[in-house]
């Protein structure tokens, strides 16, 4: 197999100027399309869909780009969650305010909701204003999981955001979610690479920067 050599009159593209060179800077985003548990969205200065993956698409239950493209979250998902997703959405607009790693529900095909990681990300102009955002859900729950165990560890995630001036007692928060102290730190290591203690840690830290 040959390999590719470069042409003497190639011209190298400095890293800084590679995206001006690109004929369509959004080129990369193709790449999501061969991931059947994780979609990918960029979204315009009002909420709606102007980039996704062929995974969103179908668990939208669309058929063609044309279909999606152009929609809110509003107009897309049920009411709840639609409402959920298109708040959520322009309060990001609206602040600049990045999410991560936000624990919620998505609705997939021919089963019942199931549970994801989202993140999503403002885009900015050469100005600094926000004028979209860029965002994925990543895939937590097998079709063959139990739900509940999942809505446990999210009532401990809300539960920590809404109480950062509080004590947050790893005991505590097991007994909320109707588990062990060791099986909540376990669940949370599977989600988030850390315990329960340094999750609130984390968080308090996220919320003062």
């Amino acid at each position: 197999t040959s390999l590719f050599v470069p042409s003497l009159t190639m011209v190298p593209i400095s890293p800084e100027h590679f995206a001006q060179h690109l004929a369509d800077s959004l080129a990369a985003s193709k790449l999501f399309d061969h991931f059947d548990n994780l979609t990918y969205f960029v979204k315009d200065n009002v909420g709606r869909y102007v980039v996704f993956n062929e995974t969103l698409m179908r668990r939208c239950g669309f058929a063609h780009q044309e279909q999606l493209l152009g929609r809110t979250a509003l107009e897309v998902f049920s009411s709840s969650l639609g409402e959920h997703f298109h708040s959520q959405d322009l309060d990001l607009i609206r602040t600049g305010r990045p999410l991560i790693n936000e624990m919620e529900q998505h609705p997939y095909p021919n089963r019942r909701n199931g549970w994801c990681l989202t993140t999503k990300l403002p885009l900015k102009n050469r100005q600094g204003e926000t004028i979209g955002l860029v965002g994925m859900s990543r895939d937590i729950q097998s079709p063959d999981q139990d739900t509940n165990v999942y809505a446990s560890i999210a009532l401990v995630l809300e539960h920590i955001k809404r109480n950062l001036d509080q004590p947050l007692k790893p005991p505590d928060l097991a007994d909320l979610a109707g588990l062990s102290v060791w099986q909540l730190d376990q669940r949370v290591k599977e989600l988030f690479g850390v315990t329960v203690a340094q999750l609130v840690l984390q968080t308090r830290m996220d919320s003062a920067a």
